[in-house]
């Protein structure tokens, strides 16, 4: 009895081991098979591009979608790393936004000026999309990728469909260009073609909707991106990345190296608390009288704004105290920047005059951790100097020094 128990027991054994080394061959061909997969997005192209992040910083990703090259992107995503929070602000930018696109007409030699942001992609590519990115959201965009919608329907099928919950009913058809939108309100699984005509939805035949316009299919694009990487990351689909590898290289351009993109997927994907460290914002704006434009001023520029620095803040829990110092001679300039600086979270600031009103380059000396003194630089804006104090007297956490090259 006791040597049929140890024939079991060994038996079992045997088992168990076997399984083991089955399970740690796949992952390791799975493995080996992602590393082929991330190396084969970027294919050396616009690597100029790269502005590597340093130590700590937080790092800044531009997605943008088009329907074809050259032409407008159709969706700019801007996706943001922090690593000292461990927190990922997404930030969807509608495409009719009113901003400024640097560069200048060929024909006129006349600046773009003030455009729909879209318009920055088919005007002089990712580099002038990746700018006007930077400038309207403040942020330096360190990495991009850019994304050929014809692949998406391949995608959505070889990862099994993506399960989404239809919250209004559609029923659009477009017979001249051979589009039909029907869906039933409720949950469903989108096959590839269901996805491209949920994700392009805006409106019925009968002019009814959501309401919302290009708002409200950014929501589905980010209620869709949601459900597609949790579907992305169940286990079946790890063996099946020879097929996602194929797809991905004839439809994503990227200047993230794979060692990079590992990191990520090992930071932000395995053991990520999406529900307390995810957050997925759509730019504040409002339509302009003719709806033509989606315009961000005023409450909801400050509103954009001070969602972006809370981002990139470190993990405060208590307030910075920073004192702004005017050494210009322009009056009430560093009771303006203080101004601004109290109405984000845990910044106390004051005015005063510096002892020298000639400075000419703004300076930015800190008495706290560098994480923290480069946030409230980023806050001031434009260019300054920053480095650490050496008096033992002061009490303040950041002392700014404005100078003549402030809101020059």
């Amino acid at each position: 009895m006791n040597e049929q128990g140890n024939q079991r027991r060994k038996k079992w054994r045997n088992i168990v081991v076997i399984a083991i080394i089955i399970l740690i061959a796949a992952v390791g061909w799975a493995g080996s098979q992602a590393w082929a997969f991330l190396r084969s997005l970027n294919d050396g192209n616009d690597l100029d591009l790269i502005d590597a992040p340093e130590e700590n910083e937080t790092i800044n990703c531009l997605f943008v979608g088009v329907d074809e090259l050259p032409g407008r992107s159709d969706t700019m995503i801007l996706v943001s790393y922090n690593p000292l929070t461990e927190k990922v602000l997404s930030i969807s930018i509608p495409r009719d936004t009113y901003a400024n696109v640097p560069g200048y007409w060929r024909s006129s030699g006349k600046p773009y000026g003030m455009q729909k942001i879209n318009h920055a992609h088919s005007f002089g590519g990712l580099p002038l999309a990746m700018e006007t990115v930077e400038n309207f959201l403040g942020l330096n965009i360190h990495y991009f990728a850019r994304i050929d919608y014809s692949a998406l329907h391949k995608f959505v099928d070889a990862i099994g469909g993506v399960p989404i919950d239809i919250k209004s009913e559609m029923d659009y058809d477009d017979y001249a260009g051979d589009v039909h939108i029907h869906f039933k309100i409720g949950p469903t699984t989108l096959n590839g073609q269901e996805a491209e005509e949920f994700l392009r939805w805006r409106q019925n035949n009968d002019h009814t909707g959501d309401g919302l316009g290009d708002i409200g299919r950014i929501q589905r694009q980010q209620e869709f991106l949601k459900s597609a990487v949790r579907q992305l990351l169940k286990v079946k689909n790890l063996f099946n990345i020879g097929d996602l590898q194929k797809i991905a290289t004839e439809s994503v351009d990227t200047n993230m190296p794979a060692s990079f993109m590992l990191k990520m997927f090992k930071d932000v994907v395995i053991g990520f608390d999406y529900e307390n460290n995810l957050n997925f914002i759509t730019v504040p704006g409002e339509f302009s009288d003719s709806a033509a434009y989606w315009l961000v001023e005023g409450e909801n520029r400050l509103m954009l704004d001070t969602i972006v620095q809370e981002h990139l803040a470190p993990d405060l829990t208590q307030n910075i105290n920073v004192r702004v110092l005017n050494g210009t001679a322009e009056s009430g300039l560093a009771s303006e920047v203080a101004e601004k600086l109290n109405k984000y979270p845990h910044i106390s600031a004051t005015a005063g005059n510096a002892a020298n009103s000639n400075v000419e380059v703004t300076e930015v000396v800190s008495y706290t951790e560098d994480s923290i003194a480069k946030y409230v630089a980023a806050m001031v804006g434009g260019e300054n100097n920053l480095y650490r104090g050496d008096d033992q007297t002061i009490t303040d956490d950041v002392i700014i020094i404005l100078g003549k090259d402030y809101g020059a």
